[in-house]
């Protein structure tokens, strides 16, 4: 499903327009992220949590020149 998708699934669930729920569409993905990159942990019932997931540096190759990386 795209967000287009979406938008249109849930204009047609709530008799919103197409614009509105675009508008709020929009605002929460804004919020998560300004959430999540301030270090907050968001959980959302039904939905998700989400957070930064923070993870050790570690080895890898560039998948197209096979030169080594750290990642």
């Amino acid at each position: 499903m795209t967000t287009d998708d979406l938008i249109a699934q849930i204009a047609l669930d709530t008799g919103l327009t197409k614009a509105e729920v675009q508008k709020v569409i929009t605002s929460l993905s804004d919020s998560i992220v300004k959430a999540v990159k301030n270090d907050v942990r968001l959980s959302l019932s039904g939905l998700g949590v989400f957070a930064v997931a923070k993870r050790p540096k570690r080895g890898g190759r560039n998948p197209r020149t096979g030169a080594p990386l750290t990642i």
